[in-house]
């Protein structure tokens, strides 16, 4: 059960909006990315699925350094800065994608976004531990969690929507990662607002 007390620390309501928004771009990278890459590039089922490796690999291994990283500087809101830019230039870029795309620069795109958000999904875990009090930490860390799959219930329904009404795939998917772009700015403009609680 929600603790209604972490609602009212601005530093976790902050970054569990940003969490939930930056699922709108989780999706569009790892759900509908490939289907570019199949029904828009051209690939066969067999090497796209090889295509989205190098994002897998750097997004699950980059909160590594990420957390080592906070640890010995005590800072985190420039690491959030660079994590959430990141992602938004990387769907934008990928909004732009069409067949002729190179596939070199679909892969080196999509691995640059998972350095983004393999950064902010710790981030977000890691600073709703450090603004609640230790009592309320499985609270904190449970409400993480909740808001994130409440984005990845929400996301797919909106990313539908935005795909449905483009007049062909190319191009809805291409409104799926600007849908993920907008997602990610405003989750931008959010964390500018963060308090930086000390480490």
């Amino acid at each position: 059960i929600l603790d209604p007390q972490v609602l009212f620390n601005r530093t976790f309501v902050t970054a569990a909006v940003a969490n939930f928004l930056s699922c709108f771009a989780l999706l569009g990278i790892t759900a509908y990315s490939p289907i570019f890459v199949q029904e828009v590039m051209g690939i066969r089922p067999a090497i796209s699925g090889s295509m989205m490796t190098p994002y897998t690999v750097v997004a699950a291994f980059i909160g590594i350094p990420a957390g080592f990283l906070l640890a010995r500087t005590g800072r985190y809101k420039w690491m959030y800065l660079v994590g959430y830019t990141i992602v938004t230039l990387c769907l934008l870029a990928m909004w732009q994608f069409s067949a002729a795309t190179p596939i070199w620069v679909f892969a080196l795109v999509t691995a640059a976004a998972g350095v983004g958000l393999g950064t902010t999904v710790t981030l977000n875990t890691l600073v709703a531990q450090l603004a609640i009090p230790r009592r309320l930490l499985g609270v904190a860390v449970g409400a993480m969690f909740f808001f994130q799959m409440l984005g990845l219930s929400v996301g797919p329904a909106i990313l539908g929507i935005a795909q449905n009404s483009a007049p062909d795939l190319e191009r809805g998917l291409q409104l799926v990662f600007l849908v993920g772009a907008v997602a990610m700015a405003v989750a931008l403009l959010i964390i500018l607002t963060i308090p930086e609680v000390s480490v």
